[in-house]
């Protein structure tokens, strides 16, 4: 008996589902031991959380994906439709994974200091208040090895490292120093609250002697992509 050969439709969900089983095992696998092992345990805290909360909005993308394929097979759906809604939670996916290009209104916060008075904390806690207040897509630019300035896209496996000899940061193993640029997707006005509320990031800038410039932008364009690893480890089930 001759196999019924899979739609296109069904042909784009399996890539995708199999796209975000490797995205799942790589925000897994991709957490440099190196790098979170000089973090205090309270950033250890917030970090294991983001991450944990980024790895269930995955598995819910996933689940709706294989109900959306049963549906398919089924033939409770018709092919455009679905086509449609997987090409929809692809685009969201991608952007969750740093894997495309990105705009829309947000903010960008310019911190301008000596990297001697900058903690690696201090970057992580600019990251995590983006998260919380909301920011879709992240980005943060500094100085690289060079003087030309280059950007790291902000995932959930993201990590800060303040290394001594020499004295630089690395943001997901790529150096970067001051000033430092955050450039962020989501909603501007609400993000700007949360870095501006009293003792929060911008003031923990200030105190330590940086100045911190932070405006809100009405159509703001990501284009740096993360950089996806190979797990070592973890794979799909």
């Amino acid at each position: 008996m001759m196999m019924k050969r899979p739609s296109s439709t069904q042909l784009v969900i399996g890539l995708i589902l199999a796209g975000l089983g490797f995205a799942l095992a790589t925000q897994i696998a991709s957490n440099s031991s190196a790098g979170l092992q000089t973090l205090p345990q309270s950033d250890l805290v917030r970090i294991l959380d983001d991450l944990t909360s980024k790895n269930s909005r995955l598995e819910a993308e996933r689940s709706s994906l294989i109900t959306l394929n049963s549906e398919i097979t089924r033939g409770g759906a018709s092919s455009q439709t679905a086509l449609s809604a997987a090409q929809s939670r692809a685009d969201a996916l991608e952007i969750l994974t740093g894997q495309v290009a990105a705009h829309g209104p947000g903010i960008v916060l310019n911190v301008y200091a000596p990297k001697e008075a900058i903690p690696a904390e201090q970057l992580v806690a600019v990251i995590n208040e983006l998260r919380d207040a909301g920011a879709e897509v992240v980005e943060i630019v500094g100085i690289g090895e060079g003087t030309n300035p280059i950007g790291v896209r902000v995932v959930a496996s993201t990590y800060v490292v303040r290394e001594r000899t020499p004295a630089v940061f690395r943001i997901d193993g790529v150096v970067l120093n001051p000033p430092f640029t955050f450039r962020a997707i989501g909603d501007g006005p609400t993000i700007s609250a949360a870095l501006n509320i009293a003792g929060g990031v911008t003031d923990q800038f200030r105190r330590s002697g940086s100045r911190v410039a932070l405006t809100i932008e009405e159509d703001l364009t990501i284009s740096t992509l993360a950089r996806l690893t190979s797990p070592r480890y973890a794979q799909t089930k």
